[in-house]
């Protein structure tokens, strides 16, 4: 389990794993601002694992392997707005894989690279619930809907948001 240290106290990121087995996390490396990792649970097996700053906890980055086997990915690497790797899905053995971190526009909410309706509900939910955003959207910055530029995602950002989405 990934744990913060600072000061006189360590402080628990994530429980992926509940109960004594633990998620048994390993291949540590800080890309892009952002601690990528593999670690396993009951669901996935083994797969990549991304930190998520707000609130501390990590997030699943892909199901690359779906079942509880896991895709045991390695070799973390990034190169411009991506981070790649290697896992297997099963299927078509080792491969090498790509996950985008950084670089989508302001408003693109969902990060798919383009601000659209699409992020409407994404935005709503990182303004009313930024623990839930940042789960579902693990390689989103929830910060992409501050559109008004005052390093906080607030209702003042609802109409520069609509902007966005109007092409004004």
């Amino acid at each position: 389990m990934p744990f913060i240290v600072g000061g006189d106290s360590t402080q628990l990121v994530a429980d992926l794993y509940a109960g004594a087995a633990g998620a048994s996390p390993f291949s540590f490396r800080a890309l892009n601002g952002r601690l990528f990792f593999v670690a396993t649970d009951a669901e996935h097996g083994a797969e990549a694992w991304v930190t998520i700053a707000s609130p501390p906890g990590a997030a699943l980055v892909g199901d690359v392997a779906s079942g509880g086997l896991g895709s045991v990915p390695a070799n973390f690497t990034s190169a411009g707005d991506f981070v790649y790797f290697s896992a297997t899905d099963g299927a078509t053995g080792r491969e090498l894989w790509a996950v985008q971190v950084a670089g989508f526009p302001p408003g693109d909410m969902n990060c798919d690279g383009v601000a659209n309706v699409l992020d409407i509900n994404p935005f709503v939910l990182a303004l009313s619930n930024p623990a839930a955003y940042a789960e579902q959207n693990p390689l989103c910055d929830r910060l992409n809907g501050d559109l008004e530029g005052d390093g906080n995602l607030t209702v003042l950002d609802i109409n520069p948001f609509v902007a966005v989405l109007l092409g004004r």
